[in-house]
């Protein structure tokens, strides 16, 4: 995988909230703002689905719901359940990477994860075992709100350690060292 990946467009096809969408990202700073139901969230999801073949709070909401397993359309847009769905990004040196969503099938839902193929991407952020590493790269938004909007630095502090599980060890490399300061004063 490059060092940098830069991402020129997003298409998101009957994905969540957008039945047909294209989002051109090639002039620079890009700034969304909009009010509640207007698919930022979709945008965002879209995005983390291409990286990821799911999004985690999707995949934590499922979790959740065991005992009344989650139906239908949750990646589909809900008026083209039928159709097929998917979120594609083109890179800035025109390289694609495109996964499709499931297909809803038998009662169930769309959230099973699809793979991606050998012309869609694959070869750019590797395979769906590789999911760790984007966990560690993409902070999904919800996560980013609730850090931005906890009150006090220890919230964020404790916000900021849920979103880097891989920063345990030098975490308790500083509790300990606190303790230790605390200790001797």
């Amino acid at each position: 995988m490059n060092s940098t990946i830069v991402i020129n467009k997003i298409f998101l096809d009957n994905y969540k909230l957008f039945e047909n969408f294209t989002l051109d990202l090639k002039n620079g700073l890009n700034i969304f703002d909009g009010p509640n139901g207007y698919g930022k969230t979709s945008l965002f999801d879209g995005l983390e689905y291409a990286f990821k073949g799911e999004v985690e709070r999707i995949v934590d909401l499922i979790k959740s719901n065991k005992d009344q397993p989650l139906k239908g359309a949750i990646y589909h847009n809900k008026n083209c359940a039928d159709k097929p769905a998917y979120s594609q990004i083109e890179l800035e040196d025109g390289r694609i990477i495109k996964r499709n969503v499931a297909s809803i099938k038998d009662g169930k839902n769309d959230s099973r994860l699809n793979q991606l193929g050998k012309n869609s991407g694959l070869n750019i952020i590797g395979s769906t075992m590789d999911k760790e590493k984007w966990n560690r790269i993409i902070l999904p938004h919800d996560k980013i709100d609730t850090f931005i909007s906890a009150y006090t630095p220890t919230e964020r502090y404790k916000e900021w350690m849920k979103s880097a599980p891989e920063l345990e060890a030098e975490r308790e490399n500083f509790i300990e060292s606190y303790k230790a300061l605390r200790d001797k004063e």
